[in-house]
């Protein structure tokens, strides 16, 4: 809510000059906060067992939005990374790191027993995350600040598990190949 006055703040005299009133950009900011918060209520209500219960669903519905980035993405601000859906542009990274961080917990739940094994417990996970940062890699350029995000969720999950070390360092293997398809090469 704070950041409505620090839009008006900035954007007062700048949309004054461009748009004729200095309280066009103001609004068009208190809607989306207003949208926000409302989608933010609504998902809050929603029980955990239902997103545990749709996680590979909307991760496979938010791996298909980053395929179509590559293919038929929209180009703001110099990089690639939208999809128009109508009258809205739609950036699916983001859905995809929500995706992917609610499917792995779901994955981190359903498996208890299994989690401190390689194949059952570590594999399971980066069968999913490897294609999401993958596709979110090229989809973000030429801004690379969100390729890390993704790995930075999943080492959070991992982290709060219990997971060993050693887990943690295979962990780093999606963040890898993120480094090669952004930069071209592995971070030292």
């Amino acid at each position: 809510m704070f950041s409505i006055a620090f839009v008006y703040s900035a954007s007062a005299s700048f949309a004054d000059v461009k748009f004729g009133s200095s309280e066009e950009l103001v609004w068009n900011h208190a809607i989306r906060v207003l949208v926000g918060l409302t989608l933010m209520i609504v998902f809050a209500k929603i029980d955990y067992r239902v997103w545990q219960g749709t996680s590979a669903t909307v991760l496979l519905v938010a791996i298909g939005f980053l395929l179509m980035v590559l293919v038929m993405g929209t180009e703001i601000k110099g990089a690639s990374r939208w999809v128009k859906l109508g009258p809205v542009n739609f950036q699916p990274s983001e859905l995809a790191k929500f995706a992917l961080v609610i499917h792995t917990a779901a994955l981190l739940s359903t498996n208890r027993s299994t989690l401190r094994t390689w194949k059952k417990g570590i594999l399971p996970i980066m069968v999913w995350v490897l294609p999401v940062c993958i596709l979110i890699a090229p989809a973000t350029q030429p801004i690379h600040g969100k390729c890390d995000l993704p790995h930075c969720y999943g080492d959070d999950v991992l982290g709060r598990r219990g997971y060993q070390t050693s887990a943690h360092y295979c962990w780093y293997g999606a963040p890898c190949c993120q480094c090669l398809c952004c930069y071209g090469r592995i971070p030292t």
